[in-house]
């Protein structure tokens, strides 16, 4: 529930701590308002005389949970029985158990309030405090420590309540250092340089033989003499290799050119 509003992990401790009161706010209204509208609408499965003292009283969840109990006692007979009571359901739920609830029924008595455990309760329990009366609370008691100090100095000598006030000068007058939020790396698009699932892989297809020799060519040949093996700059033909742009021929070129 929790994850759900924090959403992100690289959020501060304050927008965190926001959030998390923000789900406990809301996680005690919506149970203020089940709560509100169990005491209203009862099922009618559940309007039982046995449960009669617990209607409106307990959730409904509750009250779910022994109605199955109350099915396990209306379907044991004489030939099949109830299982010898191990104690497990109403230790660990709370709840009235089918051996007890068999009993009541041959009593002809209703369950109480108090064969609940109170976790189940909508009636009766005590409120959890608001969190403001819980801070109007803190207030007081802190002003209420200071009024205390404040009589225990009055009742000191002057020259001991000279020190605690210079004390408490330079305590106020300090420089507190503020706490910063810590740096988060921000991750970019794509892979990671580095990482060590990085592949090689590609889905385009492999050149063939003969396109392997083309570029083989084309990356060696001499844009002066188209001989493989060499280029332009380290060319060997030197002059004797270039053509004329005007007449075709070799040794010269278009500013030499004496044709």
């Amino acid at each position: 529930m929790l994850k759900e509003y924090l959403q992100v992990s690289t959020g501060d401790l304050h927008a965190a701590a926001n959030r998390m009161r923000l789900a406990i706010e809301n996680q005690h209204k919506n149970i203020s308002s089940m709560i509100s509208s169990e005491q209203l609408r009862i099922p009618h499965d559940l309007r039982l005389p046995i449960f009669s003292r617990l209607v409106n009283k307990i959730s409904h969840f509750a009250l779910k949970k022994m109605r199955n109990e109350f099915d396990k006692v209306s379907r044991a007979t004489q030939t099949s029985p109830l299982p010898a009571c191990t104690g497990t359901f109403r230790t660990t739920m709370g709840l009235p158990c089918a051996h007890m609830i068999q009993q009541r029924l041959e009593e002809k008595a209703a369950l109480t309030l108090q064969d609940v455990h109170p976790h189940w309760w909508i009636v009766g329990r005590e409120e959890p405090v608001p969190l403001v009366q819980v801070r109007e609370g803190e207030e007081e008691l802190m002003q209420q420590k200071w009024d205390n100090l404040g009589a225990q100095i009055g009742s000191l000598p002057v020259s001991q309540r000279g020190a605690l006030l210079q004390n408490f000068s330079e305590t106020i007058q300090a420089q507190i250092r503020g706490i910063q939020n810590p740096v988060v790396g921000k991750r970019t698009k794509g892979r990671p340089r580095g990482a060590g699932n990085r592949t090689t892989s590609s889905t385009q297809r492999e050149p063939s033989q003969f396109e392997i020799v083309e570029r083989a060519l084309k990356a060696s040949r001499c844009g002066l003499c188209n001989e493989a093996g060499h280029n332009r700059r380290t060319c060997k033909n030197g002059v004797s290799a270039r053509r004329c742009g005007l007449c075709n021929e070799a040794g010269h070129n278009r500013r030499t050119c004496k044709n």
